[in-house]
């Protein structure tokens, strides 16, 4: 939570003037400088718009005062209790007690004070306890010598395998609410939950683990998590992991790696294509060599491409 103090003043230069060229109506103070109307006596209050509550009851921090010279008169300030957001600090005053004495204007401040939560956080935090805690689980991944509990709803929601599999009792998964894994690892499978649990990975996961979480999440089926990991991997490309990564294209299809793949390659041209690194990949991946060098001439050919 996040606190964060707003100052907001307007000044109405000569308001006993104003009042006596005006025969009848009141003048509302607004941000917008629209003015109506005569009273001896000022009626003085803001309005907070949103977010609106079920009985329009808040319990905001506040204070409206008057500035006269170095004297702050105090108009109306936050009691912490409920009120009415359409009428915060709702005061009927003197003019006469408000302006300033010195040049005859009217200054009036307002302090407010609003706590800022994020809701997305929460809602992270939230759903991260559930799979921390193991909260009313009811399925479990087997994978080495360990069991990570979680949830079939969560499973099934964010993968179509999971929910294919969960639907249907046929399936020993759907029976047993377990789920064995040999082609994998824990730390994968903690990661491919903690994207279906909170939407993110967190860094270290990522930059330890990538190759592991993309193939799960291929298996899986859940496209933004590999999206995920080919922007991390497109990102980190170097002479020491292409051709690694050429195999992860060979074997998985990953279209952003792909075109990461080619840049770096256009990029470091001739001295690229000299290197022991583009032997292995035309040997290794040949497949990708027409792809490759078709998208690279494409590139040089269209310079509004980079």
């Amino acid at each position: 939570m996040n606190t964060v103090t707003s100052n907001i003043d307007w000044t109405v230069f000569y308001p006993r003037r104003l009042l006596e060229s005006i025969s009848s109506g009141k003048i509302t103070l607004t941000s917008y400088n629209q003015n109506r109307g005569e009273y001896s006596d000022v009626n003085i209050w803001i309005r907070q718009i949103g977010p609106t509550s079920f009985n329009s009851l808040v319990n905001t921090k506040y204070k409206i005062y008057a500035q006269k010279g170095p004297i702050q008169e105090d108009i109306a300030k936050s009691a912490y209790k409920f009120e009415n957001q359409e009428r915060l600090g709702f005061t009927t005053s003197s003019l006469d007690k408000l302006i300033n004495i010195d040049d005859e204007n009217l200054y009036i401040c307002c302090k407010v004070e609003i706590d800022c939560y994020n809701s997305n956080d929460n809602l992270q935090n939230t759903y991260a306890n559930m799979l921390n805690d193991e909260i009313f689980t009811d399925c479990a991944f087997k994978v080495d010598d360990e069991v990570i509990k979680t949830h079939r709803c969560i499973l099934a929601k964010n993968s179509k395998v999971f929910h294919k599999m969960f639907e249907q009792n046929g399936m020993i998964e759907a029976q047993n609410g377990e789920v064995i894994l040999t082609d994998t690892t824990p730390e994968c499978v903690r990661a491919m939950l903690e994207f279906f649990y909170t939407g993110m990975v967190s860094d270290e996961k990522i930059k330890s683990h990538v190759d592991g979480i993309f193939a799960i999440a291929h298996k899986y089926q859940v496209e933004m998590l590999k999206y995920l990991c080919e922007r991390f991997m497109s990102c980190n490309i170097n002479m020491e992991n292409i051709v690694k990564y050429c195999g992860t294209i060979n074997l998985y299809g990953a279209p952003t790696l792909e075109k990461a793949c080619i840049d770096y390659i256009r990029v470091n041209g001739k001295s690229f294509l000299k290197s022991k690194e583009w032997e292995e990949i035309k040997n290794n991946y040949s497949d990708l060599i027409p792809r490759f060098m078709e998208a690279i001439v494409e590139k040089l050919d269209n310079p509004c491409y980079f």
